[in-house]
């Protein structure tokens, strides 16, 4: 599901045997997004209470997924 966001709708039907293309997209996609989201988020939050940052941080979470995995 992940290697869908990088590589297209393409790699979801299944039967998926093992492609290593697929893996790579996945692995880079799993490891990378969430190092750069992580930066963005902590660039937004550095001059924020702490009660602030981890609200900010919680709706920043549940929007990343959202763009990331829910349909349309």
């Amino acid at each position: 599901m992940i290697a869908a966001i990088g590589v297209g709708e393409g790699v979801l039907p299944p039967p998926a045997p093992f492609d290593a293309v697929i893996m790579m997209a996945v692995l880079l996609i799993h490891f990378r997004l969430p190092a750069a989201l992580a930066f963005v988020l902590a660039f937004i939050v550095r001059a924020m209470s702490v009660s602030t940052s981890t609200l900010t941080g919680a709706a920043f979470g549940l929007g990343g997924y959202g763009v990331a995995f829910l349909p349309g």
